[in-house]
């Protein structure tokens, strides 16, 4: 496993990122309510910024440039059901940069 921090992983309850090796936060896959994201841009750099909706209004964020985004990006796309295989793509070309990309939600309104 990588020493850098912050780092993601996945397992069968859900998606945690350990910020440093005795601090970690996640979200479970049941408790993910919707997933959204942006393009974030600075003046040296953009990078994708994924956003995971909790019930309670809490928002979980996984960034592009920490350790296990492919992996947790490939988890979800088989762990949640119905979103687009395409999903992350759909952020990352999303034209309105400044507004996110709504790409699932788990109980959508009709």
């Amino acid at each position: 496993m990588s020493d850098e921090f912050p780092r993601l992983r996945v397992d069968d309850r859900g998606i945690w990122c350990d910020d440093r090796p005795d601090l970690a936060s996640g979200i479970y896959w049941e408790a993910i309510d919707a997933v959204s994201g942006y393009q974030r841009e600075s003046s040296s750099a953009s990078a994708l910024v994924i956003e995971l909706f909790h019930p309670s209004g809490f928002v979980f964020e996984i960034l592009e440039e920490w350790t296990g985004f492919t992996e947790t990006v490939e988890a979800m796309t088989q762990k949640l059901p119905g979103i687009p295989t395409d999903w992350c793509d759909q952020i990352r070309n999303h034209r309105d940069r400044s507004q996110r990309k709504t790409v699932w939600q788990r109980n959508p309104v009709e």
